[in-house]
């Protein structure tokens, strides 16, 4: 009995959190487990991150400055010795710009400046030792024209960027929809928790009042024993059912907590009642048959097409098509090679062709087929997901009607049980009625009652999944 009172205690200190703390909102629950939560912080952030990244795949068409500088020294002995020298000195330094473009073609065009310096040269007749500059601004050229012709290649690997960026932030943003989603029920189970623990509270107050009431009329020898047996085990029962609603309740509370990241199995934070009227009511939020995962799922087909294309291309024959032309000034002066180049009239240029062509039939012809295979498969997954979806969503749609249909069926009959104990309690102080009567019928106004809280969270939990199906998070 002592452990009861202290665990009575507890509850009741539970259940009235308006004399301990202020009051808190869904909305600053929410926001207060966006900022205190990792696991919803980091799928926001891995969410925007990809979005993000999802046009990282433009870097392959985007123009890129280069630069490079070199020093060499070569000391060896040459072969023919009319002259001698210690070492040829060069420098190479070089700059410009190159791109590539999605339809197959890469452009490069820079400027390079050398210089060549023989050091200690001699020579058996007068001449001057070369130390010259050397300027080549050149333009360079490569068209795919078979196996990644016309930039297949190119393109395909801006599909894949961008699809695996987009569908790492499609799965982040479910896995934060679905842990804001599991905070929001846990707050509306919370607060229905609570209710259902008041009902339990008042049920065992009138069990004790019956009771009392019977053993005092027991003790004048008004009533038999059986009436005061009955209504001490109907007590009994009530404290249980109690002490099992107080139980619920601080569980309710430590996942309530473990969303806030406290580490506590009680709540001092009044949360506002779900009133029956106001969810019946209650909007749910504009949504549409699509789902971030499906979302996910798409951008998983659409790399696996890219994929293929991809791997499809690295298999066939490859021409390619190439280009050179530049400019030459030589000169001492390095002002004057730098002006030289545009008026030497000495130019270099060079076109041709590269092919080639993978001669292991088999397996090229083996590796096509499974690539198509692969294809085929995840188009045929991502179909099925989207079937998935359009189910989901009519069964959802079906059952939030179902729901409501229920939860007023339950708010009508905990009425009528309502009114059907009060009166019956009535006709009990008057004589016209039985204890075991007034029993029943409290145990049927409290079955009711908990029906109808078990209606409310069913039909919050499905208007909240609701929200999976779009709205921001």
């Amino acid at each position: 009995m002592i452990r009861f009172f202290s665990a009575l205690t507890l509850a009741t200190l539970v259940s009235f959190p308006a004399l301990a703390q202020d009051e808190i909102t869904i909305d600053e629950f929410l926001k207060e487990v966006r900022t205190k939560n990792q696991g919803v912080a980091g799928a926001i952030s891995s969410s925007e991150g990809g979005q993000a990244r999802s046009k990282e795949g433009e870097m392959l068409t985007s123009p890129i400055f280069f630069t490079e500088a070199e020093f060499s020294s070569d000391g060896k002995i040459p072969e023919i010795a009319i002259t001698t020298y210690d070492r040829i000195e060069r420098h190479r330094y070089s700059l410009g710009v190159k791109k590539a473009f999605s339809f197959g073609l890469e452009a490069k065009i820079y400027y390079l400046l050398g210089h060549v310096n023989y050091v200690n040269m001699t020579a058996p007749f007068p001449m001057t030792p070369p130390n010259f500059f050397d300027a080549r601004p050149t333009f360079e050229f490569s068209q795919q024209l078979w196996g990644g012709g016309m930039g297949r290649i190119t393109r395909a690997n801006q599909e894949i960027a961008e699809a695996s960026a987009l569908g790492n932030s499609f799965k982040a943003r479910y896995e934060a929809r679905m842990l804001l989603n599991a905070a929001e029920e846990s707050f509306w189970n919370l607060s229905l928790m609570r209710e259902r623990t008041e009902v339990a509270r008042t049920s065992l107050e009138q069990s004790r009042k019956i009771h009392k009431w019977n053993a005092e009329r027991v003790r004048r020898n008004l009533a038999d024993e059986v009436d005061e047996l009955q209504a001490k085990a109907a007590m009994e029962v009530a404290e249980l059912e109690y002490q099992t609603a107080v139980d619920m309740e601080r569980q309710a509370c430590r996942i309530f907590n473990k969303f806030r990241n406290v580490a506590s199995d009680e709540v001092t934070l009044e949360l506002p009642e779900l009133e029956t009227e106001s969810l019946l009511t209650r909007r749910v939020a504009e949504a549409k048959p699509e789902r971030d995962d499906v979302k996910a799922a798409e951008q998983a087909q659409k790399a696996a097409v890219a994929s293929g294309v991809l791997a499809n291309e690295k298999l066939r024959p490859t021409l390619e098509l190439y280009g050179m032309y530049g400019a030459n000034g030589r000169n001492f002066d390095l002002g004057t090679s730098l002006i030289n180049p545009y008026q030497a009239g000495r130019p270099s240029f060079a076109v041709g062709l590269r092919f080639n062509v993978p001669l292991d039939a088999s397996v090229t012809s083996a590796s096509m087929a499974g690539i198509l295979k692969e294809q085929m498969g995840a188009e045929l997954t991502f179909r099925q997901k989207q079937a998935d979806l359009m189910q989901d969503f009519q069964d959802l749609s079906r059952t939030l009607k179902e729901l409501r249909n229920r939860l007023k069926l339950s708010r009508s009959i905990a009425e009528a049980q309502k009114t059907k104990l009060e009166r019956e309690r009535t006709r009990l102080t008057s004589g016209r009625t039985t204890t075991f009567q007034v029993l029943i019928f409290e145990q049927d106004y409290a079955r009711s009652r908990a029906a109808e809280i078990s209606a409310k969270l069913e039909l919050v939990r499905a208007i909240t999944k609701m929200k999976l199906y779009g709205g921001t998070i």
